[in-house]
């Protein structure tokens, strides 16, 4: 998919693309979103499940807790993944008696579903500034700011720990410490381990869907 491709280019790889993990991250939670919203279609045409009141021939719906909503007004992963897990659990003896696959999900993937959800509720994390939460729009930068204590503490660390920084500081005309920002690459690796784990899952799941579900279609 374009997330790998763009995360395996050599201009990723080198660090030459700055804050190139908000594209990419944005990548494999679209594609997440778009997997999900694949297999709730999926299971509502097979088994000709209606929608609430409306046929399985409407416009795609969620259900939201009781709720039914259309597709363009659910972005939320955990919304969608809880609804796919309640169509796998309802419709469990059907999938055993008619497909081939072991269905069941393990663990990790509902902590992956989480991890993702409190990071990127709505799909606007990775695209536009978060004005609401300004703390967020700091967290996501490759470029983080420090203290001169940071700075010292940083080179104090023995010879074998340190590492090459990049940095930019701001000095006065008296030549003090106004303010610093750093590179740090590990921003926002937990949450981009988890779109990656997560999104290899549900690519597995489209597929498996599309050969069981669908004839390959």
């Amino acid at each position: 998919m374009a997330a790998d491709h763009l995360e395996n280019s050599p201009e990723a790889k080198k660090d030459n693309l700055f804050n190139a993990h908000l594209p990419i991250n944005f990548l494999y939670r679209h594609a997440i979103e778009l997997h999900l919203k694949s297999a709730i279609v999926i299971f509502h045409k097979r088994l000709k499940l209606s929608y609430g009141d409306q046929p399985y021939t409407a416009e795609p719906m969620v259900k939201v807790e009781s709720q039914w909503l259309p597709f363009n007004r659910v972005h939320g992963i955990a919304a969608l993944w809880n609804y796919v897990s309640e169509l796998f659990s309802e419709h469990a003896d059907w999938l055993h008696t008619n497909t081939n696959c072991d269905w069941a999900f393990d663990n990790e993937s509902h902590t992956h579903v989480q991890r993702i959800d409190d990071g990127d509720p709505r799909s606007t994390f990775f695209r536009y500034p978060t004005t609401k939460n300004l703390a967020a729009d700091v967290d996501k930068s490759a470029m983080q700011e420090f203290t001169p204590k940071d700075l010292e503490e940083l080179f104090a660390r023995p010879a074998e720990d340190q590492k090459k920084v990049f940095a930019m500081i701001v000095e006065n005309d008296d030549k003090e410490f106004v303010r610093g920002y750093m590179f740090d690459d590990e921003t926002g690796k937990e949450l981009s381990a988890a779109l990656r784990a997560f999104s290899t899952t549900c690519d597995n799941l489209h597929a498996a869907l599309r050969m069981e579900m669908c004839g390959g279609w």
